[in-house]
């Protein structure tokens, strides 16, 4: 008997000395929420999030519907007189850029969802890549080939700015926090 006694009072001792510690990083974790939300660093609110949810749940709805009505298999479209052929080629064609219409909003949503951070992130890992390339490029002196790569390095910088301005973050403010920030 005395042993579980002895086993229940170091368990309640242990969680006397820990549970302080919980309520303070609890404490700070919400401290720090706050000072997040005051200083309007979060990126999307809860409703935004949601509003892109059915933005994409729309464009995709959009897509489904446009698949509807169209015959399956190739017998269908050797019954078909020309002109109706030219009909469903019309429509085909007139789906497709609807099609890409959609996939353009929804990537766009997902972009918003990602935030700037993770858009930089996966811009750095990209770039990463073509800045080893361009490393031995230079190693071997092949001036066309460091010139297309520097190219392409520029193009990239060029659509991640695109992307962050389509989705409302100035990139040019980030740029500003990070010189102003002490190394």
């Amino acid at each position: 008997m005395k042993k579980y006694e002895m086993l229940v009072l170091a368990i309640l001792a242990g969680l006397a000395v820990a549970w302080p510690l919980f309520a303070q990083e609890k404490g700070q974790r919400e401290e720090g929420r706050s000072r997040l939300q005051r200083s309007g660093r979060r990126w999307m609110s809860q409703e935004e999030q949601q509003k892109a949810f059915a933005t994409i749940e729309e464009q995709l709805g959009k897509m489904k519907a446009g698949t509807e009505g169209m015959p399956r298999s190739r017998e269908g479209w050797r019954d078909l007189s020309d002109e109706e052929r030219d009909k469903l080629r019309e429509k085909f064609r007139m789906m497709r850029d609807e099609r890409q219409k959609s996939l353009e909003v929804i990537a766009e949503q997902i972009d918003k969802l990602k935030g700037p951070r993770q858009l930089r992130r996966e811009h750095e890992e990209a770039i990463s890549q073509l800045q080893d390339v361009l490393k031995l490029a230079q190693k071997e002196k092949a001036k066309e080939t460091i010139a297309s790569i520097e190219k392409l390095i520029a193009e990239k910088k060029k659509r991640l700015e695109e992307k962050l301005k389509a989705i409302g973050f100035d990139p040019d403010a980030g740029r500003e926090r990070r010189q102003r920030r002490p190394l």
